[in-house]
């Protein structure tokens, strides 16, 4: 039975009733239905798209934070080696364990961790085709104002995200 069949549409002081499949209520009701389906769908995307950002933007503040604490600003080759050496590779160590785990459990059927494994090396072949394409998105910090608003300022907060200005940076091509 489809949703509208089994809709009740229940209003003060009066009877229950039910719509009839091929009414224009029905139709409607269903329109309404799509409608609250795609609206929510497209939420979902903004806000993954937003989430990764935000990981995106944390993890170089505090690869910046942790590495140089003095530095005033960065240049486009200095910010090139920290994707290149750095951000592309983040997830190595990860991989390395998943493999040690699964040359250990050579008696088990199948590999462990598949799913993590995939998505890893998916992630990090879509950042290294977006770094020698196009660019990759990463925050502009080869002024001095952006970097102190990104180090001092910006907490990882979703709605200060549009203070910060970004850039794109590709793989120098010799």
């Amino acid at each position: 039975m489809t949703k509208t069949k089994t809709k009740i549409i229940a209003k003060k002081n009066q009877k229950i009733k039910i719509v009839h499949p091929k009414s224009r209520k029905a139709q409607k009701l269903l329109g309404e239905a799509s409608h609250y389906k795609k609206a929510s769908k497209s939420h979902r995307q903004r806000n993954e798209k937003t989430n990764l950002m935000i990981k995106k933007l944390l993890w170089f503040k505090n690869h910046i934070t942790s590495t140089d604490i003095d530095k005033t600003f960065y240049s486009v080759d200095e910010l090139r080696q920290i994707i290149a050496n750095y951000y592309i590779n983040r997830f190595d160590d990860e991989l390395d364990q998943i493999h040690i785990i699964n040359t250990i459990n050579k008696d088990r059927k199948g590999r462990r961790h598949v799913p993590r494994e995939t998505a890893i090396t998916l992630t990090k072949n879509s950042e290294m085709n977006e770094f020698e394409g196009g660019g990759l998105a990463v925050p502009d910090i080869t002024s001095q104002k952006q970097l102190h608003y990104f180090k001092n300022i910006w907490n990882g907060e979703e709605n200060l995200l549009p203070n910060i200005k970004m850039c794109y940076i590709k793989k120098e091509i010799i």
